[in-house]
């Protein structure tokens, strides 16, 4: 019987390969509507002229805080999210878009 142990010369090319992996995990999904490809940093005018006005929309008011040298916290204002849901039919999961100041930042397909 033979046994194979990873040596100093085979470690980085395994790192690499489970890093490229870690980087597909992490990355935003995206979808398409009318044969665009919707990703973040499109205007929110752009997705509704492509995929049509979202079937539910959910805005969140978040505070926006700072820090004083104390280390203490102060809310400074608010900012605005918007979630807008599109359901995109049959055979295909919702997706979530996250919208901030009127600017894709996120989107989620909801499996």
């Amino acid at each position: 019987m033979r046994v194979t142990y990873f040596s100093f010369h085979t470690l980085p090319v395994v790192l690499i390969a489970l890093s490229g992996f870690a980087d597909a995990i992490g990355q935003d999904d995206s979808f398409r509507c009318e044969g665009r490809l919707i990703t973040p940093g499109i205007p929110a005018e752009d997705l509704v002229e492509h995929c049509g006005r979202p079937d539910n929309v959910d805005v969140v008011e978040v505070p926006i805080l700072a820090k004083r040298l104390n280390g203490s916290t102060y809310r400074t204002g608010i900012q605005t999210i918007e979630h807008w849901i599109y359901g995109r039919g049959t055979n295909r999961f919702p997706a979530r878009v996250e919208m901030e100041e009127g600017v894709i930042k996120r989107i989620e397909i909801q499996y």
